[in-house]
């Protein structure tokens, strides 16, 4: 398992992070670097796939239950379940790709018009991403 900091940005040049909104946290896409905390990208090889796990803030895991993506405070990676990665996919747009979830059945990472992440079986307008290496 190889762990490196990274910023998580979209084809549009936002980046990706946790906001509280109304009270709750949710995982969004903002303008600027300051308000982005990708703290963490957790790479696991198996299977020859290179499956994805992101913490924001040092503390917050997305992961697909089901039909829903939540986020989910973990304290120690070796805590992640299948429900906490992803997958890159092919997206035939050059250095950006697609996120979707290893547990079926599988859920694209799309997002809303106003900046909220969420999950959808349909690959069709999911957000297009990529991520930049910060430290080691």
């Amino acid at each position: 398992m190889g762990i490196t900091n990274h910023l998580l940005t979209s084809k549009e040049g936002k980046y990706v992070t946790v906001l509280e909104i109304r009270g709750e946290l949710d995982l969004c896409t903002v303008e600027h670097q300051g308000a982005a905390t990708t703290d963490l990208l957790v790479q696991i090889h198996r299977d020859d796939k290179n499956q994805l796990a992101f913490c924001f803030k040092g503390l917050y895991f997305p992961k697909v239950d089901g039909k829903k993506l939540q986020l989910e405070t973990i304290d120690d990676t070796n805590k992640l379940t299948e429900k906490h990665l992803f997958e890159k996919f092919d997206i035939k747009s050059s250095e950006h790709y697609g996120l979707r979830s290893v547990v079926e059945p599988k859920q694209y990472l799309h997002v809303t018009s106003l900046n909220k992440m969420y999950v959808s079986e349909t690959d069709s307008d999911c957000v297009a991403v990529t991520d930049k290496c910060i430290s080691k």
